[in-house]
């Protein structure tokens, strides 16, 4: 069971956007962003191919550049239906310098540990 406590007093704010719909997101709105979560589906190649190609250049382009970047690999538990590699994922994170963690919604599985890993990283560096 993880230890929440450690994270009370922290104001967590989070806006989820989908790739298509938000892409026309001004770079404004990036401002005193301190972390931010790329997730695709591992099921998907193309949900990982927009976060790698778009969405994490749109990040840098726009934001603090000590921005706490997360790459998050969900639907892990369809392990039979995998279209993107743990491996492929984690050559990626290293290359690019990022964090990954591979989570399972449905299951519960690093979900918790993903809250907690994005505050004690320092979601914000500064």
């Amino acid at each position: 069971m993880a230890n929440l406590n450690k994270t009370q007093g922290l104001k967590w704010q989070f806006h989820l956007f989908s790739c298509q719909r938000y892409r026309g997101i001004t770079s404004a709105y990036y401002r005193g962003t301190c972390g931010v979560l790329l997730v695709y589906d591992v099921t998907c190649h193309e949900t990982f191919e927009n976060v790698t190609k778009y969405w994490l250049k749109e990040v840098r382009d726009h934001a603090d550049s000590s921005i706490v970047i997360m790459l998050v690999g969900n639907k892990a538990d369809l392990s039979h239906l995998r279209d993107v590699t743990t491996e492929d994922a984690e050559a990626f994170a290293e290359n690019e310098n990022i964090y990954l963690m591979e989570t399972s919604a449905l299951e519960s599985t690093n979900v918790v540990n993903l809250l907690l890993k994005s505050a004690t990283t320092g979601l914000c560096r500064k």
